[in-house]
């Protein structure tokens, strides 16, 4: 096992990479939205990952801003599919809730 995958950022941006590819597959959304979404996602746990890494401090901490901004990205493309009516509220404020979690541990990780 990698280090970076015992991090709790790392299981939960793979989590939420899992409930994206659920929340496309169960849906029909615009072609550009769903690569859109999923890229971003995808980024996070990729970041995470490569931070990870990283032998000092300054480079982790540019990777793990780098999965904070393409968290905030998939927050902006969830915005986007609710003004659509592509999710209701609920669930809109459920992921962007769990991804704010998320979201917070990376801060915590860019500022130590």
């Amino acid at each position: 096992m990698f280090k970076f995958q015992e991090l709790l950022s790392y299981k939960l941006a793979r989590g939420h990479y899992k409930d994206c590819t659920e929340f496309i597959a169960s849906r029909k959304l615009h072609r550009a939205l769903e690569d859109q979404l999923l890229r971003a996602h995808l980024s996070v746990v990729l970041n995470i990952a490569e931070g990870n890494a990283r032998m000092t401090p300054k480079d982790q901490k540019r990777f793990y801003s780098m999965a904070r901004a393409s968290l905030a990205e998939c927050v902006a493309i969830y915005d986007c599919l609710q003004i659509q009516a592509e999710i209701s509220v609920k669930l809109y404020e459920d992921i962007t809730n769990q991804l704010a979690k998320t979201s917070y541990i990376l801060w915590r990780h860019i500022k130590s």
